[in-house]
């Protein structure tokens, strides 16, 4: 069968919508104590996809099923700030929901699937009335004859909502005490409710592949027939519902004019109970699975400062992170049994760091710049790899290392002329690999994914009087990113592996007028000014290559007013 796409060709493919507002009152009780209370809302709404196929040219795909998405948010915040007495407080209070729906096409899979038993012969004898099958009487036979099928074509939808409550209290020493400390304590809760279909227009329900899975696997695994959804190849429905309580307390001691010491140490501890009303592919059963965990852990900091000069501070700091575990909802029993992990455990990060502050030039540059070394435990990543999974898991790999250095400037050459500039290196690096998978390869000494070896950005800007009211202004901007891999995996079963993202650089320019007391501003700017097409994010996830690109160039205008800020 010959599929076309000619409902959903077309250019300008992809188009998005964004609106929002926020709205703040504040009020001041005394000179002591104020709050303030926001609120804010946002939408977007887009049709098609922000990525291109290098098959077919610079921002062009190939798409056999409508893509669209939307992602609304809405975040409500209390903010108190007092003074009582022996320090000052802080508390905090918000509320955020973000609501999102995704519909993304998925046909390649059909097409190119090389993963036993599921190769794209037997995927698309599921949309024909005859065909090869994987069970039953022409069970792994690719050469029985297709006949009555249908458009195999497959997309999914993805929708979330995620729903966060979290309140922090904070009290901090007076300025200026030999001694400063910080306590506080922070609560968070989140509920997540996430849905993922899998459809398959074209598939037939009467068809010898559709009833021989049926009758297999009502057979041999479930004590109860199957149960599928219209037009359902796989699909989930998950809940995951998490609590965070972290007590924190940091110490400064000044012991010279010269010398100080500081220590801190949290405590963190959370718990989460997860659970899928069903997961797994038409064939199987809608049974409910529920999982618990919880993880706890004290972080540590400890550092030694000192103050070469009035101008020169040079620290040294070690300091621990952490990053908590969970539950992989949604999987299936045949992804768990092909080695996707049900849950995967917390992962640590030792970070040792020596830097220095520096102001030169009578006050006109700032020097700051630090190098690191981090020993990362546990290292938590994402895995997708059909050969395992339909849908993708978390996984603890093994260990990692990074080291690297940064550093930034901030110059003022001259009276209205500025210049900053920053840059980092990184070197990370997987040095042990526990996550033991034949399907899934990952070589220990592999560079860690999305992390460039070397990054920068700088701008200049020059401002100048115009009148005694108009102050004009010019401003260039540039942004480099290293190369770097996609994935960590060598290799792969399904034919498409890693990929190198090239290095790029982004420029931007504006040129503006700002009115009396900046009350406004009228700017004309162009965004991406030499029209690069950066590699922003490649997906092989999808059975083809899809690479996700920064914005193409914009030429545009910018109006802003703020009231109560003229004369």
């Amino acid at each position: 069968m010959v599929s076309t796409n000619a409902q959903w060709a077309r250019n300008n493919y992809n188009t998005q919508n964004i609106d929002g507002g926020r709205a703040a009152i504040r009020q001041i009780f005394n000179d002591r104590w104020s709050a303030s209370l926001t609120s804010g809302y946002q939408s977007q709404r887009h049709v098609g996809a922000w990525d291109q196929d290098p098959k077919y040219g610079q921002r062009e795909v190939s798409r056999f099923a409508p893509e669209s998405g939307s992602d609304y948010v809405k975040t409500l915040d209390l903010h108190v700030d007092g003074d009582v007495g022996i320090a000052d407080l802080v508390f905090a209070s918000t509320y955020q929901q973000q609501v999102t729906h995704q519909v993304n096409e998925y046909s390649e899979y059909v097409q190119y699937s090389s993963v036993a038993p599921f190769t794209a012969p037997f995927i698309q004898s599921f949309a024909c009335q005859h065909g090869p099958t994987i069970w039953g009487a022409n069970a792994g036979d690719a050469t029985v004859p297709f006949s009555g099928c249908s458009d195999p074509a497959q997309n999914y939808v993805y929708d979330n909502n995620t729903q966060r409550w979290s309140d922090e209290i904070r009290l901090q020493s007076k300025p200026g005490e030999r001694l400063q400390w910080l306590t506080g304590l922070y609560w968070e809760k989140t509920k997540d409710t996430y849905s993922l279909f899998y459809a398959m227009p074209g598939i037939k329900p009467g068809g010898d592949a559709y009833q021989a899975a049926i009758s297999y696997y009502n057979t041999y695994y479930n004590d109860k027939p199957a149960a599928p959804l219209p037009n359902e190849w796989y699909s989930y429905k998950s809940r995951f519902d998490y609590l965070d309580v972290t007590e924190f307390a940091d110490l400064t001691f000044n012991i010279t004019d010269k010398w100080s010491v500081e220590g801190g140490v949290q405590h963190y501890k959370s718990s989460f109970t997860s659970g899928s009303l069903y997961a797994g592919y038409f064939w199987n059963a809608k049974d409910p699975t529920y999982d618990t965990g919880e993880s706890k852990k004290f972080n540590t900091k400890a550092g030694l400062n000192f103050k070469a000069t009035k101008n020169l501070l040079l620290y040294g700091i070690f300091s621990q992170g952490f990053r908590d575990g969970g539950a992989n909802t949604g999987l299936g029993a045949s992804c768990t049994a092909k080695g996707a992990p049900a849950s995967f455990k917390p992962d640590t990060l030792n970070n040792f760091e020596v830097g220095w502050k520096s102001t030169l030039l009578d006050g006109r540059m700032t020097w700051n710049g630090a190098f690191y070394l981090m020993n990362w435990k546990g290292y938590q990543a994402p895995v997708f790899d059909l050969a395992i999974c339909p849908s993708g898991f978390n996984a603890n790999l093994g260990n990692a290392r990074v080291y690297g250095t940064e550093s930034n400037v901030d110059y003022k050459i001259a009276e209205g002329l500025n210049v900053q500039i920053s840059g980092s290196y990184n070197d990370s690096h997987l040095v042990t690999n526990t996550f033991q998978n034949a399907d899934f390869v990952v070589v220990p000494g592999e560079r860690l994914p999305f992390v460039p070896y070397f990054s920068y950005s700088a701008n200049v800007r020059y401002e100048k009087p115009l009148t005694s009211a108009l102050k004009g202004y010019a401003q260039f901007d540039v942004a480099h990113k290293g190369d770097m891999w996609s994935d960590l995996r060598v290799t792969n079963t399904n034919g498409f592996g890693r990929s190198l993202q090239p290095s790029y650089d982004i420029s931007n320019l504006r040129l503006g007028v700002k009115g009396p007391n900046e009350a406004w501003t009228a700017e004309a700017y162009i965004t991406n000014l030499f029209d690069k097409n950066a590699i922003i994010y490649t997906n092989t996830a999808n059975y083809d290559h899809r690479n996700t690109t920064n914005e193409p160039r914009v030429i545009g205008m910018r109006l802003s007013y703020r009231w109560g800020k003229g004369e």
